[in-house]
């Protein structure tokens, strides 16, 4: 079965399941405060741990579900290669592959990228509390549309205040 590439130039590679210790992430996100607002930061997280499972799992070094055949993102960097496999509503997708050094690094830039740019984040238009931030997910994300965000979004957005101060 043939699955549309939007990056014809990476070759395709065997998926492989892949993790990052969410410490290094945590170092990592707070060092681009600074660089972005620390709301675009802590949304950016939240989506990481939510998206990856607090970074249990990647699709090689991918750690948002950035997909491959949906169009070519705005901020990717570092893409080295694509992979195909079934994402987690069953719908088999090629995903974008990132490389072992710089993946979890690759995945939050385009995180913090996307959360400026569409404004998922507490202080964008729209958005001032948790629950505006997670149907801001939803929506704009996730792709899905909501009217409310669950309590889990809630203890997600809280985790990342800790993380990143």
């Amino acid at each position: 079965m043939s699955v549309k590439n939007s990056y014809p130039q990476l070759p395709e590679i065997a998926y492989c399941r892949t993790s990052v210790d969410m410490k290094r992430v945590a170092a990592y996100a707070q060092s681009t405060v600074g660089r972005y607002e620390k709301e675009v930061v802590r949304m950016a997280y939240c989506i990481f741990l939510n998206e990856s499972a607090r970074g249990t799992k990647g699709v090689n070094h991918n750690y948002a579900g950035i997909q491959a055949d949906c169009g070519q993102w705005s901020g990717l960097e570092g893409a080295v290669a694509t992979s195909v496999r079934k994402d987690s509503g069953g719908v088999i997708r090629r995903f974008i592959c990132f490389s072992e050094t710089e993946g979890f690094r690759n995945t939050f830039n385009l995180l913090l990228y996307a959360c400026k740019k569409r404004g998922m984040y507490i202080g964008a238009l729209g958005v001032s509390d948790w629950n505006q931030l997670g149907i801001s997910y939803l929506k704009k994300w996730v792709g899905r549309p909501a009217i409310k965000a669950d309590s889990g979004f809630k203890l997600l957005y809280q985790e990342s205040t800790k993380a990143i101060v």
